[in-house]
């Protein structure tokens, strides 16, 4: 497989996308100091006014033949602050293990999502010295909703679910999983076709898909921004390769 990243997709005026979200996992190298974090993102980063603070917990539960069943409660301590900008619909985690950066609905456009991503995560950098990333991915998250009357999944997707043969059985949910790899790349895809059903009986139909890397690679911004146009051309050919014509016509 060739990855093309200058490869011209349709452009989607409905564009269903949920979330998206880019994520980097990567070994920390510097304790943090929860107040002075804290002190550097409020300064450095006022368009996030809401931060929360993230705590780590375990429950324990034990019981024996001779001792009464016990649970017991830990916290772990800080974990990470959560922040979220003035209009809530952009989301990052600075974690001890984690960064993400998260885009809801509407979703502008890769650009824009993209360039603050990076520029998030160097900030991240600064307080937490990160060093080599261990993993590396994209997940965009689809709701396509679907016109009621006799559905036929077959219309919308190019690999439905389907019944078993002499079966023939109306479908009302589905919930379907691919794991793909990109040879020469040593990428992954985690691919997840379902159907969200809300209580009016509207349908919604999920596309989840997640493409990372897991090997070692630098966080030098040249070297991330490489992968990031790779991973969005394998969204993107999952995404497009995976709706009928009539599907596109219902987003465009």
């Amino acid at each position: 497989m060739l990855i093309e990243i200058n490869k011209n997709f349709p452009h989607l005026s409905r564009a269903p996308i949920v979330e998206a979200v880019i994520e980097i996992r990567s070994n920390i190298e510097r304790p943090w100091d929860e107040q002075t974090s804290l002190a550097l993102i409020k300064k450095r980063i006022p368009e996030y006014p809401i931060i929360e603070t993230q705590r780590g917990y375990q429950h324990t539960f034990s019981a024996g033949p001779d001792q009464p069943p016990h649970q017991a409660y830990a916290d772990l301590g800080f974990r990470g602050f959560r922040l979220i900008s003035s209009d809530k619909l952009q989301i990052s985690f600075f974690g001890k293990e984690s960064y993400s950066f998260s885009r809801l609905f509407p979703y502008e456009n890769w650009s824009r999502f993209s360039a603050e991503a990076l520029r998030m995560w160097n900030l991240y950098k600064e307080l937490s010295g990160s060093g080599d990333i261990s993993r590396f991915g994209v997940r965009f998250i689809n709701k396509i909703s679907l016109p009621g009357g006799d559905l036929r999944f077959g219309d919308y997707l190019v690999m439905p679910p389907s019944t078993p043969p002499g079966l023939e059985l109306p479908l009302t949910g589905f919930f379907h999983q691919d794991t793909m790899v990109v040879p020469d790349y040593g990428y992954f895809i985690n691919f997840i076709q379902t159907i969200q059903s809300l209580s009016d009986g509207v349908l919604h139909l999920i596309l989840d898909i997640d493409v990372f890397i897991e090997k070692i690679i630098t966080d030098n911004n040249d070297i991330l921004l490489k992968h990031l146009e790779e991973m969005r051309y394998l969204k993107n050919s999952v995404f497009f390769n995976s709706i009928t014509k009539k599907t596109l016509e219902l987003l465009q």
